[in-house]
């Protein structure tokens, strides 16, 4: 009825609604057997109020039919708190630090035995005892309790984990800036941070790539990057001024035929000013960042990316484009 369905609309919300009109326009006919089993679900949730499915409700019953007589699904400890393998030390116990000590002996309780330690080993010595004597003699709640506050410390904690995210956006992004800029002016602008806020320092040169930095690419990786390069000129002039050992990881990935070319080229460069050099090392820079947003090349995260190494080097299969052998 359209009336009925206009005040359902007005009550759910612009977006919510959007969602959903998406979703009917998707549907092009239902069997009127279909229609009748839906009203008779919807009648026995919202009337008679018989199923009331949802959250932990479901899984627990679908667990129950499957395998009669086991303990409840969430009547068991396994799998409790895993999430926090995913927390770094530091992370938890600033969280930690705000709660109780009984909260902490708890969530401790539920860590291996090697993680209970590093962190005990890390707090204050009549903090570490007070905790110990807690968890010696730690009365363990009912499971299901237990499992309601495993999902309120996993929201609390990557709730966290997104704000700090949010917090390095900028930092993030002047780092993708100053990639581009030229070297002085980059220089200037580290250099002032290091003098006023070594912390942001630290992040933009964590986040910050650099032309050297490309060494952390893999065999294959380097290969895509210079098989999209619009002229071996590009690469040459790049190479006038570089670190030797990003110099050879370029040179193990070329094609004979490439590596000839490219030889040639760096001949031809007579003079080579260092605002050539700089502005063709930040053109292959930014290349190297769109392969890395298409999805062409790996992450290029300096903090998590190591230099790659392969027991068999993949043997070199880039070839110059037509552009190319046209220089």
């Amino acid at each position: 009825r359209p009336g009925s369905t206009k005040e359902v609309f007005s009550v759910m919300g612009e977006e919510m609604s959007k969602t959903l009109l998406k979703e009917m326009a998707k549907i092009e006919s239902v069997k009127a057997e279909d229609t009748y089993a839906i009203f008779n679900e919807f009648h026995d949730i919202v009337v008679e109020n018989k199923v009331m499915y949802g959250g932990e409700t479901l899984p627990e019953v679908i667990f129950e039919q499957s395998f009669k007589g086991s303990p409840g699904l969430f009547e068991t400890k396994s799998n409790l708190f895993n999430y926090l393998s995913d927390i770094e030390d530091e992370q938890l116990m600033n969280y930690l630090a705000k709660e109780s000590i009984q909260f902490v002996a708890l969530i401790l309780h539920f860590l291996p035995e090697e993680r209970m330690a590093n962190i005990l080993s890390k707090m204050d010595k009549e903090k570490s005892i007070t905790l110990s004597d807690q968890l010696v003699n730690l009365d363990i709640p009912n499971l299901n309790l237990i499992w309601r506050l495993h999902e309120f410390v996993k929201d609390q904690l990557f709730d966290t984990t997104k704000a700090d995210e949010s917090e390095d956006e900028s930092v993030i992004k002047l780092s993708r800036s100053l990639e581009i800029m030229g070297q002085t002016q980059q220089d200037a602008i580290l250099n002032y941070f290091k003098e006023t806020n070594a912390d942001v320092a630290s992040k933009i040169q964590q986040y910050m790539l650099t032309f050297p930095d490309l060494v952390i690419l893999s065999n294959k990786d380097m290969q895509t990057l210079v098989n999209e390069l619009e002229s071996v000129k590009d690469l040459a002039f790049a190479l006038k001024k570089v670190d030797e050992n990003l110099k050879a990881k370029i040179y193990d990935n070329l094609s004979k035929r490439y590596l000839l070319m490219l030889e040639e080229e760096i001949k031809l460069i007579t003079e080579a000013s260092d605002e050539d050099i700089e502005s063709n090392q930040v053109k292959i820079l930014n290349l190297a960042r769109s392969l890395e947003r298409n999805g062409k090349i790996s992450s290029l995260k300096k903090e998590v990316k190591e230099v790659a190494t392969e027991a068999e080097v993949t043997p070199p299969t880039v070839e110059p484009t037509s552009e190319s052998e046209g220089q």
